[in-house]
């Protein structure tokens, strides 16, 4: 079946049409035996906040473009070729819900049930369907973790620098290799139809950048993308902060990284 294989490309099986257990209609019969009576499961209307951020299979593989990244969001799950929307949600513990969404993804569309586990310490997100479960670690380290902050990562496939702060990765800069090309990912960012322009600096640097309104698929949010700038080593060391602008939209100032994660990421977008 051609979307469940979609959805092995995230190593994720997922359980469609599961029956709905029907009412104890024999309860008031004496010649059967009685039935647990099961609590009613709490319910939520948004996914909480604690899961919410961006997941992939290794930390290595969030600097960069990935077929496995995962962004959970206050409604949806977004997978790389897939987005679910989330129609209803239990709560089954502290860092446990039971989610029941509608799929689409490569011209098709389905329902599917599947289960989230958090670990305590947030680091990992379980996805279990169909009795498979697939495990996928935080992109920028743990929500709570006190180092929350800048860090940068440089691959084959380009550099990354990134933020993260309580809440997770809020703003993620990449450049592809061999590309000259800057990318600045705005996760909190909504897309809006035929808004295709965003703004990166800091003070009176500002540069423009060019925004898909149909928004990132890969990371999640709002990307803007454009040559890397010459402005690149004013903005990040600007003493009044990184911002970037998108529509209606605003985020930041944000506290610039250290000079020398800094001066590693111009480098490497300039190499």
């Amino acid at each position: 079946m051609r979307r469940r294989s979609a959805l092995m490309c995230f190593g994720l099986v997922v359980a469609c049409g599961a029956p709905v257990p029907e009412e104890n209609s024999e309860a008031g019969d004496p010649s059967r035996p009685a039935r647990a009576v099961t609590r009613k499961a709490e319910t939520a209307s948004t996914i909480p906040r604690r899961f919410h951020g961006t997941y992939d299979r290794t930390l290595a593989e969030c600097s960069g473009p990935s077929v496995h990244r995962l962004v959970v969001d206050v409604d949806s799950l977004r997978f790389h070729e897939s987005l679910a929307q989330v129609r209803d949600i239990e709560i089954e513990g502290p860092n446990a819900i039971a989610i029941f969404s509608d799929y689409q993804g490569e011209g098709e569309s389905w329902s599917a049930r599947q289960r989230l586990e958090l670990s305590e310490s947030g680091e990992k997100l379980t996805l279990i369907g169909d009795g498979t479960e697939t495990v996928r670690v935080r992109c920028g380290g743990t929500p709570s973790s006190a180092s929350s902050g800048w860090e940068g990562s440089a691959s084959g496939e380009g550099d990354g620098l990134w933020l993260t702060e309580s809440t997770g990765r809020v703003l993620t800069l990449f450049c592809p290799a061999g590309e000259n090309v800057l990318i600045v990912n705005v996760q909190a960012f909504r897309a809006v139809g035929s808004e295709e322009r965003m703004s990166f600096g800091s003070g009176g640097t500002v540069v423009a950048l060019v925004a898909d309104f149909r928004g990132d698929p890969d990371r999640g949010g709002v990307s803007g993308r454009g040559p890397v700038p010459a402005e690149l080593d004013a903005i990040l060391s600007s003493p009044e902060g990184i911002a970037i602008n998108y529509g209606a939209q605003d985020e930041g100032p944000h506290r610039t990284p250290p000079a020398e994660l800094a001066a590693a990421f111009v480098a490497g977008c300039r190499g």
